[in-house]
């Protein structure tokens, strides 16, 4: 454990309500890893691109696929679906609405839970680090949302995420793998 408290740790790494998750700013992604940091990118990007003003958690699935090489990208298709897949039903959930936004693209609030339960989940996995794994299980926590049903759907659930990603990790950095968690 990093010997931090939940209410530090918040403080430190989720923007308040007022506060735009902005990059590549530092702040609230301070901690994010470069990949991770791209999701957020490509999501704003996609989010403009469709003329939303605002970054939901759809758009953050179409960020994750936009980094083929995360463990976020790994998992869904170790799970089932390919990203082809995962896209298109992402897409079909979003209506274009008219041009490219003008405005400066924000973070609906249920994206910004979805940063804040990345976190959480980074935290429970005793990283110091958000990479694309926590943005996933922070989505899949997030499970009033659709963009959680569209990949629990495709069966890419978060116990079955959370189960691969620890295996993988393991794999990586030659530790045993926990047996629950």
């Amino acid at each position: 454990y990093m010997g931090v408290s939940k209410q530090a740790a918040q403080k430190r790494f989720v923007p308040r309500e007022s506060e735009e998750l902005d990059l590549p700013s530092g702040g609230g992604l301070s901690r994010f890893t470069m990949r991770a940091r791209n999701v957020v990118q490509h999501a704003k990007a996609q989010a403009r691109d469709l003329g939303h003003d605002q970054v939901g958690n759809e758009h953050l699935v179409l960020g994750l696929l936009s980094e083929p090489e995360g463990l976020a990208a790994k998992a869904i298709v170790a799970l089932g679906p390919t990203l082809e897949q995962v896209r298109a039903e992402a897409l079909a959930l979003l209506e274009p609405d008219g041009g490219a936004s003008r405005r400066r693209v924000r973070f609906s609030r249920g994206a910004k839970k979805t940063v804040e339960l990345a976190l959480r989940e980074a935290l429970h996995m005793g990283h110091n680090y958000i990479g694309t794994e926590h943005i996933m299980l922070g989505l899949l926590r997030n499970d009033q949302e659709s963009a959680a049903e569209l990949l629990s759907g495709l069966g890419v659930t978060r116990n079955g995420a959370e189960k691969w990603i620890r295996a993988e990790l393991a794999a990586l950095y030659g530790q045993p793998s926990p047996r629950s968690g």
